[in-house]
């Protein structure tokens, strides 16, 4: 088995359960959305945390591998959405700051 192929039958293993472990960080991804408040970067920071592993774990699983258009794209929207979680843990870490300073924790 090629390097690739390697690769990508390992992204591709399933949990204890038999499900491929795409398929259950998606359902993760889906009911932490559905306990988030979007008012809260924190909340969502784990989104987009969760959006870009998401991504990560399905680069390789396209028609293409990960040499393709389809995991250049992934890899695109897992940077943006890496990106997207550190800034909202920087608005997180801030907001705890300015509320300890002002004694509200």
């Amino acid at each position: 088995m090629s390097g690739t192929r390697a690769g990508a039958a390992r992204r591709q293993e399933e949990n204890g359960d038999g499900e491929p472990h795409v398929r259950v960080l998606a359902r993760v991804l889906t009911a932490v959305r559905a306990d988030s408040d979007p008012a809260d970067p924190l909340s969502e920071a784990r989104i987009a945390a969760l959006e870009s592993a998401l991504c990560l774990l399905g680069v390789d699983q396209g028609p293409d591998g990960a040499g393709g258009e389809a995991g250049a794209e992934l890899l695109r929207e897992a940077l943006g959405s890496a990106r997207a979680s550190v800034m909202t843990i920087g608005i997180a870490v801030t907001r705890w700051s300015d509320s300890r300073r002002c004694g509200r924790v």
